[in-house]
């Protein structure tokens, strides 16, 4: 396993959409890796879940071992760098939304749009209505 690693892939770039209502199956895609990182070195975590915000040139990602956000700056696409991990459970009790941290689970989706990202968080147990 890769720590929090994030593969970015030349497939995320703007392109035509398509035509409408075409059987797609015989189509063939090429992705070609152009960088990868590792935020908390190998073996550590795994980046699950990926959103690149292409206005800010950020990468987020669900950090699968600590249940938080990591957050990469795709300034360079050769070499992403680690800027800032997001502890929500923290930020949850910080912002009065939760009285305690524990009452909180692990990120496990999250999306961006704009300047906006959306992030998922389970109940703690995670089996309780979220």
């Amino acid at each position: 396993m890769l720590s929090a690693s994030a593969i970015l892939l030349n497939a995320c770039s703007k392109g035509d959409a398509g035509q409408a209502g075409a059987n797609g199956a015989g189509q063939v895609i090429s992705l070609l890796e152009l960088g990868r990182t590792e935020s908390q070195g190998f073996a550590v975590s795994v980046a699950e879940i990926v959103a690149f915000d292409q206005d800010n040139q950020r990468i987020f990602t669900v950090n699968a071992d600590s249940g938080a956000i990591d957050v990469f700056s795709a300034s360079d696409l050769s070499s992403p760098s680690l800027l800032t991990n997001i502890n929500l459970k923290q930020m949850l009790v910080d912002e009065a939304i939760v009285a305690e941290a524990n009452l909180v689970g692990l990120a496990n989706s999250l999306a961006v749009n704009n300047t906006f990202v959306a992030v998922a968080v389970e109940a703690n147990p995670k089996t309780d209505n979220g």
